[in-house]
């Protein structure tokens, strides 16, 4: 978590403050846990102030206990998760209840420092969530262990700092609302004969009744906008001489109204086009049908007499015998022709032309530039000799 910059509420609800296995069997077990009780609970008071989420974690609930009642007391709106693991993050739903509240900073208090805070560090870091240590809010059965603990939590990139230290960063100003409530709860907890049972009997207004964190705020200029530019497009039935007054005002400009007939026209064109694409189904539609039907599409014979219309059915002719046979002979050829290999579609005459005439000038090409290159290699050839002849002689001359 960034410390020295103006904190955002934004910023305020990725925050959260993780309570680890403060339980009375490992607090019993502390050399100090006065202090830790009346640090922790200042935590706890301070996440209740400025509207923080508190969540607890319980190791093994049925066999070890619960959470300590006083600090449970303290806290606003608490949510506990019991663990089988050493990690505070491996307890059961704690990953996902992080994911969807879209909680990415950790302020962590808690017991045992050599042990369950210390793992909570190595997969928070593993797992890419901010962690704060709060150096005063943590506890260990052996208090020498503790402080090569916090050394190697800030060597992974983990932060180890006070807790009003935090707490003041995210405060950010005196102007804050949260400010004096706040700076009565840290004179309380400082006083040398503070008692945490007093303190719940008579705590502070103020701290229950600091306001709301103020939300993000919302542009309305981009819902007025759209509004405006609905009420723009769409045209006002209830008021239809104001309609016809634009009408009139538009008429009067002349590159409007060729806009306005370039538009018109090309939704007619559409209009067009998705009648004919319409026309285009239905015919399709017809003729799978008839195909399912097993009716043959009518057709014109062309026999010298035009063809007769599609409504009208042509009369019946009788078939000569003769005639019956051939058909029945030219319907078999295909059926027998159909199980051989489909052939390829013969090649248009003027490809093959155009082939053709293609063909002798290509041929020509490469001849001329074969004795274009011989010609060449012939002229470079004895101009290299002469140049020889020219050195040889130059040098027999000078002996």
């Amino acid at each position: 978590m960034q410390l020295n910059r103006k904190v955002r509420p934004e910023i305020l609800d990725s925050v959260a403050l993780l309570v680890i296995d403060a339980q009375d069997v490992f607090i019993d077990a502390i050399s100090d846990k006065d202090t830790f009780k009346k640090r922790a609970a200042f935590a706890i008071e301070a996440a209740r102030c400025l509207k923080i989420l508190t969540l607890f974690t319980e190791q093994a609930p049925e066999k070890l206990g619960r959470t300590n009642s006083e600090l449970f007391k303290l806290a606003r709106n608490p949510r506990v998760f019991s663990k089988q693991t050493f990690s505070a993050l491996g307890a059961t739903g704690l990953d996902r209840f992080l994911r969807e509240k879209e909680i990415y900073n950790l302020l962590i208090v808690g017991l045992e420092t050599p042990i369950c805070v210390y793992q909570t560090g190595l997969q928070a870091t593993d797992e890419d969530i901010d962690t704060t240590f709060l150096s005063d809010c943590l506890g260990a059965r052996r208090p020498e262990d503790q402080a090569p603990v916090l050394d190697a939590l800030r060597s992974m990139g983990c932060q180890v700092l006070p807790s009003e230290t935090i707490f003041y960063s995210l405060l950010s100003d005196t102007q804050n609302p949260y400010f004096r409530a706040f700076t009565q709860i840290v004179k309380a907890f400082g006083a040398e004969d503070f008692d945490l049972q007093a303190y719940l009997k008579n705590r502070p207004a103020e701290v229950d009744e600091t306001p709301e964190r103020p939300q993000k705020p919302q542009r309305d200029d981009r819902g007025e906008r759209s509004d405006r530019s609905e009420t723009q497009d769409k045209p006002s039935h209830n008021a239809p001489q104001d309609g016809r007054e634009n009408k009139q005002q538009d008429d009067g400009n002349p590159d409007e109204r060729r806009n306005r007939k370039r538009s018109r026209r090309r939704g007619r064109g559409r209009g067009r086009d998705r009648r004919e694409g319409d026309s285009d189904s239905s015919v399709e539609k017809q003729r799978e049908n008839r195909q399912a039907s097993g009716e043959r599409p009518q057709r014109s014979e062309h026999t010298g007499n035009k063809p007769q219309p599609q409504n009208e059915s042509p009369a019946p002719k009788t078939p000569e015998p003769q005639a019956a046979e051939q058909a029945t002979a030219h319907k078999a050829e295909p059926k027998e022709k159909v199980s051989d290999a489909p052939k390829p579609p013969a090649p248009d005459s003027s490809v093959e032309k155009a082939a053709a005439k293609k063909a002798p000038a290509k041929k020509a090409a490469k001849k001329a530039a074969k004795k274009a290159a011989k010609k060449a290699v012939k002229k470079a050839a004895k101009k290299a000799a002469k140049k020889v002849a020219k050195k040889v002689a130059k040098q027999s001359e000078t002996e």
